[in-house]
């Protein structure tokens, strides 16, 4: 859930906002037509698209294409809450912005002059923590000072490792998103999004999602990711030293206690029995077959 949520609006227009949420949560955002920068300032988050699972941790910056995502927070024993500031790019104020400023037109940066991604990394938290003062008091804000942020982001933006100039920023920002059917159920198989989150990914109807996986994988969609979550938790129960709480959610399962229930009806054991002994799979077991 989201216990506070503090915004910042150009012509009445949402473009920064500050977030603090509790786990568990789980919220589909679409971009259409804007791109959006985040910056998790406390926290961990996992974060789905089409071109799969991308995990943020204190610190650090994400600069995501206008498309569909899924932020998730898993309610886990380390995790209290995130703090997240998004700073949303809409296409026509970038547009408007580089029509109103010779500066940012002709904006063009040599590869010798990127700063290296650990620099980047230190200057954008520099910027959003320039942002706290006008969270904590909006009435020193107008639309000219916030317009002007979003110039110096863009400018910083462009310093980094992420564009050469302005044109390629938008260019890169703005441009559809492709990947294959197959592409995008492989790069999700560990992840939490469900039938439904992959079903929009893709741009189907669920429906339309649940007959063409069929003719692809020769199975349903929650057979099949379910017996391969759980033959990638046996692999890691036989090979790795991982607990059966960091396998579970490694493996996409959001409560431990789910995952060993689900576990023990495909491979008759439960999590901790398997490894300790190590038996070998039942034969009729679909969650071992090779698809």
């Amino acid at each position: 859930m989201i216990s506070q949520r503090q915004i910042l609006q150009i012509n009445g227009q949402v473009v920064f906002e500050k977030l603090t949420i509790e786990p568990p949560f789980k919220h589909k955002a679409i971009f259409p037509n804007e791109a959006c920068l985040l910056y998790l300032n406390k926290g961990s988050l996992e974060l789905e698209s089409i071109n799969g699972t991308q995990s943020m941790q204190s610190g650090e910056n994400l600069l995501l294409k206008c498309g569909i995502y899924f932020a998730e927070l898993l309610q886990q024993a380390d995790q209290t809450h995130a703090t997240v500031v998004a700073i949303h790019l809409p296409k026509d104020l970038l547009k408007k912005l580089i029509q109103q400023d010779d500066q940012l037109t002709i904006k063009t940066v040599s590869a010798t002059s990127i700063i290296s991604p650990a620099t980047s990394s230190r200057v954008l938290a520099a910027f959003i923590q320039s942002l706290i003062i006008y969270f904590e008091s909006p009435e020193l804000t107008n639309d000219a000072i916030l317009t002007g942020k979003i110039r110096e982001l863009v400018l910083l933006l462009v310093q980094t490792n992420y564009a050469k100039s302005i044109n390629d920023l938008i260019d890169q920002l703005f441009s559809p998103q492709l990947a294959s059917f197959r592409e995008i159920i492989e790069s999700h198989i560990f992840s939490s999004a469900s039938i439904n989150d992959l079903a929009r990914l893709t741009g189907m109807s669920l429906s339309s999602f649940k007959r063409h996986f069929e003719k692809i994988y020769q199975d349903s969609p929650a057979q099949y990711i379910q017996s391969r979550k759980i033959q990638e938790a046996c692999n890691l129960l036989l090979r790795s030293s991982l607990s059966v709480r960091e396998i579970a959610y490694r493996t996409g399962f959001q409560d431990p206690s789910h995952f060993t229930k689900v576990f023990r009806k495909w491979a008759g054991h439960s999590p901790m029995e398997f490894r300790n002994n190590r038996p070998d799979p039942e034969p009729n077991r679909p969650a071992f077959e090779q698809n």
